[in-house]
């Protein structure tokens, strides 16, 4: 997702779709890859988020290492 926006409205956060749930075993699962493509977002934000995802992913890979 993208940070949230306070406003005078409320609050509004624009969700990319992309879930990763990490289960007790260590195992990753990625969710709504399928909302993900459908968002039709620009090449660019496409790539921030994608890599954004993976640098979650290696992150929780490391901390599931070394417990």
């Amino acid at each position: 997702g993208e940070p949230l926006e306070v406003g005078p409205a409320g609050v509004a956060y624009r969700d990319l779709a992309l879930d990763l749930v990490v289960l007790p075993d260590g195992r990753q699962v990625v969710l709504d890859a399928d909302e993900f493509a459908a968002l039709s977002l620009p090449a660019a934000e496409s790539r921030r988020a994608e890599a954004a995802l993976a640098a979650v992913q290696r992150r929780f890979r490391r901390c599931w290492q070394l417990a």
